[in-house]
């Protein structure tokens, strides 16, 4: 009896270390502990590494119907101009957030002010005014998200931890809320916190921006898709249903007002075209 129980203790033995030794080998050397509880999300690396396919699409309509919201007319679009530090996108994505927020609280950015009140609009400055003054928090959060330090780029994990000890260092508390439900975008939630006045983070593995021009019957778009990882920041949307001339609907389409973190880089993100959500998270800075 005892030698059958000592054999099936060794059986089990055997299997957890055979376990153990393929999740070392396949996580980077983490523990197996460690790698039993990482999902794909933490796993994945956010770059700026990416190959480019770009497609022109022409919708040739007879009348649409538009719905748009913005929580501002004007948005960070920050992008780094540090060369010596690769693989920012998760870093500039924080600065943007931090830039945001620094128009309700003056201290994000240390002796900086992100822009200027006009009427009710509130007009932040480019990249290219004081642009120091922001590559300094680009340059804390690559630092923060220890950015490059495990592979190429930024986990989510580091991005959400990075950004926080960032935000807490300057005396305020963050907090991440997701719009995904059941492995999906949820656009309602999505829309819930855009009129919260929340920004929201978009993961993606696979992205692209799009610019288009719309004559009043026809719309002709180029797109600009990418394989890489990517990290943006959504504020904002337009709706836009396009009919022919017996009213049936041809075509809808959701464009994303972001902040693309690539500078020269058109900010309107087209929602289900090519890609992957991996994650979606509105940030709430108080």
């Amino acid at each position: 009896m005892n030698k059958k129980i000592n054999v099936i203790m060794m059986v089990l033995i055997i299997v957890v270390s055979s376990f153990c030794i393929t999740t070392f080998s396949i996580n980077n050397n983490k523990k197996c502990e460690a790698a039993v509880a990482t999902t794909y999300s933490d796993d994945i690396l956010y770059s700026e590494t990416a190959t480019q396919n770009v497609e022109i699409e022409t919708i040739y309509y007879s009348w649409k119907d538009t719905t748009t919201y913005q929580i501002n007319s004007t948005f960070p679009n920050y992008y780094n101009t540090n060369m010596s530090l690769t693989n920012t996108c998760a870093n500039v994505a924080g600065a943007n957030i931090v830039g945001f927020y620094d128009r309700y609280y003056d201290n994000l950015i240390p002796d900086y002010t992100t822009g200027i009140q006009r009427g009710n609009n509130y007009t932040y400055y480019p990249m290219s005014l004081n642009k120091d003054k922001k590559q300094a928090v680009i340059n804390t959060l690559y630092a923060s998200m220890k950015t490059n330090t495990k592979n190429d780029g930024t986990t989510q994990e580091d991005f959400e931890n990075g950004l926080k000890a960032y935000v807490q260092s300057q005396g305020r508390n963050i907090s991440y809320i997701s719009v995904i439900s059941g492995g999906n975008f949820n656009f309602a939630n999505f829309d819930a916190e855009l009129r919260n006045g929340r920004p929201v983070a978009f993961f993606l593995s696979g992205y692209n921006f799009v610019s288009f021009q719309d004559s009043g019957s026809q719309v002709s778009m180029t797109k600009n898709f990418y394989s890489g990882n990517h990290i943006i920041v959504a504020y904002g949307y337009q709706k836009v249903n396009y009919y022919n001339a017996n009213n049936t609907l041809i075509q809808s389409n959701t464009y994303i007002y972001v902040s693309s973190g690539i500078h020269n880089e058109d900010g309107h993100y087209l929602l289900n075209s090519g890609g992957n959500m991996i994650a979606a998270e509105a940030i709430v800075i108080d």
